[in-house]
């Protein structure tokens, strides 16, 4: 498995091609960041190949609320009657949703 700075390079050729991909993929979950391109400067590569990847597959699963349901039906499935399960799973990054459907 190459490196995140080879695979950086080798995919991106260099740190702000790749923060712009994750930028444009993560636009739609990330709401009205006007900083989050800055923020994400300061990233590791591997944070942000994990950024990028969670975003894609978030996308292809039909955006942030498809995932919220599938967090829902998962985990209604072992706890009834939390009427409020919907309201705190939005307000949740999207990696985080993610990792409740491993």
């Amino acid at each position: 498995m190459a490196s995140p700075l080879k695979r950086m390079k080798d995919e991106f050729g260099s740190k702000d091609k790749l923060v712009s991909a994750v930028v444009a993929a993560m636009r739609p979950f990330a709401g009205k960041d006007d900083a989050l391109d800055e923020k994400l400067k300061k990233q590791s590569n591997l944070k942000l190949f994990k950024l990028l990847s969670a975003a894609k597959k978030a996308s292809e699963m039909g955006g942030r609320d498809a995932v919220v349901e599938a967090v829902c039906k998962r985990r209604s499935a072992s706890k009834k009657g939390d009427s409020s399960l919907k309201e705190s799973l939005a307000k949740m990054p999207i990696s985080e949703l993610l990792s409740y459907l491993k």
